[in-house]
């Protein structure tokens, strides 16, 4: 680990960098030019056989090139076709090319079959020459057609095979037709054959400084250093190697830094930055082809060519080194493939397409459809007639026609349900069996959008009469005592402290005061308990003694009512987690609730009942109003059971119950059963590995 700190520490160090960007340039052109070297070596066989017959193998593939390229020019001057002018044109052009001044090539070009000389020197032959190749053309610009019948496919098969074997023409094609009658039709196509003998040899002991002798002293040289070029090729590749692997763990560091510095043209996406790359590195092959003229008219400048061939070798290194430093840098930041077109395109349709199965569904079912009908048409164009794929072709567009009209006329029904949604239109309805199936799920979805709306919208219009019932609830109930307030303060202001009625004015100015006090006490109570702003502090209790101290406390009043209160609870003495003073509350409210509202001479149960790990507690009595209310109804603020209002109470006691019950865990509800009124209370029961639970989760 200290060895890779110590190298990464090295490598990270900018004069490291610049001294090995330098040497690893220098390598790279020795690896190229010294190995080009052995290449051109290993051509000509200097590897082989100990240097053995190596100048032969030079000379031998100096010749084939020179032949090629005065086969080259007896093409380009039609030299078959007798016209003297050019005859004389090119012979006068080899005459200078190939003097005992400018070249140590000896040339001699015969006419095939015939043997004679078309031009050059006649003691070069085939016997005497160092190297000689025969080329065949078919001159086609003289080429006729035939049109030949036959009894059978068998002679015209013979025929042709005496078109192919004959020394004069050559066959450029054959087409075998055969008729209703028994006669077959050949129709051929010939054209004269131009064939001729090139014969090379060289002079001498190679008088001419040319470029066979040129070659001949560079590459004997190479030749007799072969081995030392060997090695230096074997000790500039590992040097190029070790210095690319030292830049690669320098690159995009820092000395002292850990974090991974890249360059601009780094944040690039991958694919169109080696995209941008591969252009420059191709880009002066690309103009050498677009300007080549310019090129041509320097090739006889071995200087220029020099300059030119080293310009361009290192500026294709100096790319390559970019890309791949730039790459190494990716790497080392984890940004390589999560800054690519392709990891963008497969994220953009994964959070478009894949956050709904139907959109998932639907462009797969497109794309395997696309596929089975481009496997149709292929499968038609290479299996059937041009005739026959014509009409299937046509067949199958008027059919792709007609599914892209009912798919647009789906879409239209879709975007017409949506702009009604849109415009609060939650009425209409797609008729979703004229879909397709692939569409008619969504349809149903927008049906079930519209009628969420719509049960949405009823749901508010009925809040906002709620709204509209509590303030006139809050309104009544704060304006009697206030009025009542208001009328005796006015009585005694006018009569004066010393009136005999004063007295009474007071009692009822106190009794009202208490009355409004409490009114606005359980509307803060009610909100608190609504909103869940209560403080809950839950401890073990055990329910049948708080429910048995809750019905001691209103034995007297019970009584006095007179009302009979009747305990039924289960003997198991369940234990629950709950806040005790606000559970006090709640069956506080119920109790008085009962007391208020129950019929003289009846009774009031308070039971309480285990069912599968739950502790039920039940309330019931018989309303001595009648019960013309739904349990929902009767919940609300403000809503009391004597809908004429006659009795005293602000209506919020069940409202306070139902927030102060769920608030510490349990349930609460409502039944009502003709004026039987009954109020049930669900609370989990209590047990110690329940508590280790709280405790666990109160310590994280």
């Amino acid at each position: 680990m200290a060895a890779t700190s110590n190298l990464r520490s090295f490598a990270a160090k900018r004069s490291v960098k610049v001294i090995s960007t330098i040497l690893l340039f220098l390598a790279a052109c020795s690896t190229a030019f010294f190995s080009a070297c052995c290449l051109m070596l290993a051509d000509f066989s200097a590897y082989s056989n100990e240097g053995g017959g190596f100048s032969e193998e030079i000379m031998d593939s100096l010749l084939e090139r020179e032949a090629s390229s005065i086969w080259s020019r007896l093409s380009s001057k039609s030299i078959w076709n007798g016209i003297p002018a050019q005859k004389s044109e090119l012979e006068k052009e080899f005459a200078v090319r190939f003097s005992e001044e400018n070249s140590n090539i000896q040339y001699a070009i015969y006419d095939m079959p015939s043997q004679k000389l078309m031009m050059g020197d006649s003691r070069i032959n085939e016997r005497t020459a160092r190297y000689c190749q025969s080329w065949t053309m078919a001159i086609e610009s003289a080429s006729t057609s035939l049109s030949l019948t036959f009894d059978d496919e068998e002679k015209a098969e013979n025929y042709i095979r005496k078109l192919r074997n004959s020394p004069d023409t050559m066959l450029s094609s054959s087409e075998i037709v055969p008729s209703r009658n028994g006669v077959v039709l050949l129709n051929a196509v010939t054209c004269p054959k131009y064939e001729c003998m090139i014969c090379l040899s060289l002079r001498q002991g190679l008088p001419v400084v040319d470029k066979y002798r040129q070659t001949m002293s560079f590459v004997m040289f190479l030749a007799k250093y072969r081995f030392p070029i060997l090695a230096t090729v074997v000790f500039s590749l590992t040097a190029l190697l070790a210095l690319f692997v030292l830049l690669l763990i320098g690159t995009g560091r820092k000395p002292g830094s850990l974090m991974i510095s890249l360059f601009p043209w780094d944040d690039v996406p991958l694919e169109p930055y080696l995209l941008m790359m591969g252009g420059a590195l191709y880009l002066p092959s690309l103009l050498i082809t677009v300007v080549g003229d310019i090129n041509l008219a320097y090739t006889s400048d071995r200087i220029f060519r020099l300059v030119v061939i080293i310009f361009l070798f290192s500026y294709r290194i100096v790319i390559i080194y970019c890309m791949l430093m730039s790459c190494a840098r990716r790497c080392k930041a984890q940004t390589i493939l999560r800054n690519t077109l392709t990891n963008r395109l497969i994220i953009f349709f994964s959070n478009r397409l894949g956050q709904t199965k139907w959109g998932m569904l639907f462009y797969a079912r497109a794309a395997v459809g696309y596929l089975l009908l481009s496997a149709v048409e292929l499968t038609c164009i290479a299996l059937l007639s041009w005739k026959l794929i014509l009409v299937i072709l046509i067949v199958v567009k008027i059919g792709a026609c007609l599914f892209l009209a009912v798919l647009v006329s789906n879409l239209a029904v879709l975007e017409a349900e949506g702009e009604a949604l849109r415009d609060g239109n939650v009425s209409q309805k797609i008729e979703t069996e004229r879909l397709m199936p692939i569409f008619r799920r969504h349809g149903e979805a927008l049906n079930g959008i519209s009628q969420g709306m719509k049960k949405t919208v009823e749901e508010q219009m009925k809040s906002e009469r709620m709204k509209a019932e509590l303030i006139a609830n809050v309104s009544h109930d704060l304006k009697t005592p206030l009025t009542s307030i208001i009328s005796y303060v006015d009585l005694i202001q006018k009569a004066g402290l010393t009136d005999p009625e004063a007295p009474a004015y007071l009692n009822v100015l106190d009794r009202q005061a208490n009355r409004l006090r409490k009114l606005v006490l359980d509307l803060v109570e009610a909100s608190k308990a609504t909103s869940g702003n209560v403080t809950v502090e839950a401890e073990p209790l055990d329910l049948n003694l708080l429910l048995e101290q809750a019905a001691g406390e209103y034995e007297e009043r019970m009584e006095a009512r007179p009302v009979k209160q009747i305990l039924e609870l289960t003997p198991d003495a369940p234990m629950i987690y709950a806040d005790p003073k606000l559970l006090w509350r709640v069956f506080d409210n119920l109790l008085g609730n009962a007391l208020k509202y129950s019929q003289e001479h009846s009774r009031i149960y308070i039971s309480t009942e285990l069912q599968e790990g739950k502790v039920i507690i039940s309330f019931r009595n018989v309303s001595k109003y009648r019960l013309n209310i739904s349990a929902e109804e009767l919940m609300e603020r403000f809503v009391r059971g004597d809908s004429s209002r006659h009795t005293e109470g602000s209506g919020l006691g069940l409202s306070i119950a139902r927030g102060l019950t769920e608030s510490q865990g349990g349930s609460f509800r409502i039944v009502i059963d003709g004026d039987l009124f009954k109020a049930l209370l669900e609370f989990p029961v209590y047990t110690e590995e329940a508590d280790e639970e709280k405790d666990e989760e109160a310590a994280e």
